[in-house]
């Protein structure tokens, strides 16, 4: 899976953005605002990778206990397939 190719990331801060464009905006209209667990696993979407990989890194990355880090992960994806700016 990988997020529809045309959104834009932006860091400002402490604050996180990805703007959808081209394709993306067709699909999904505005941006999406991020804290820095979100914006790893966007950036994670760039590219075609899996839930469980995502998991994986994000194990490497932060001190949190891997269930907590799978059910954040599983939950972001699926605000993301609801809003349909997933490619499964």
């Amino acid at each position: 899976m990988k997020l529809i190719s045309g959104f834009i990331l932006q860091d400002l801060g402490d604050e996180h953005m990805a703007v959808a464009t081209g394709e993306a905006g067709k699909v999904f209209h505005g941006l999406v605002r991020s804290n820095d667990t979100a914006d790893f696993i966007i950036r994670e979407l760039m590219h075609e990778t899996t839930e469980e990989e995502i998991v994986d890194r994000m194990v490497e990355k932060y001190d949190a206990p891997r269930e907590r880090i799978a059910e954040d992960v599983h939950r972001i994806l699926e605000q993301f397939r609801e809003a349909g700016i997933l490619e499964e």
